[in-house]
């Protein structure tokens, strides 16, 4: 029994200090319209709505046609970020277009974003 209690009381903290904090990440992406850089229109927010401060993140961009599911981003569709990004806070950047497997305009394109790694401060 106690073994029991201390490995569940392990899982319960693991969660809470790694599983929670990141599934309270939310991620945005809007093509135009926010970055005013020429060159850069990809715009990336990341709003941490944990309790932990975010230190560094990795997310990966995907781009569809209208109704289609295959994304025609590249394997070079990650950003990545280490501004420190305190609790209930966000930021955003603006981020070049990635390369496409189909010549198209990325304007003509539904842009998404996924969460691929995060840090918190300890």
């Amino acid at each position: 029994m106690i073994v029991f209690t201390l490995v569940s009381g392990l899982l319960v903290y693991a969660y809470l200090s790694y599983g929670a904090p990141r599934s309270q990440i939310e991620l945005n992406v809007s093509y135009e319209g926010v970055c005013k850089k020429p060159g850069f229109p990809i715009f990336v927010e990341l709003v941490n709505n944990s309790q932990k401060a975010v230190r560094w993140y990795q997310a990966r961009l995907y781009a569809h046609f209208p109704g289609r599911n295959d994304s025609l981003v590249g394997n070079n569709g990650y950003v990545s970020d280490d501004y420190i990004i305190l609790p209930s806070k966000g930021r955003g950047n603006c981020w070049k277009v990635p390369s496409l497997i189909e010549a198209t305009s990325p304007s003509a394109l539904d842009w998404s974003v996924e969460l691929v790694d995060v840090k918190f401060e300890k």
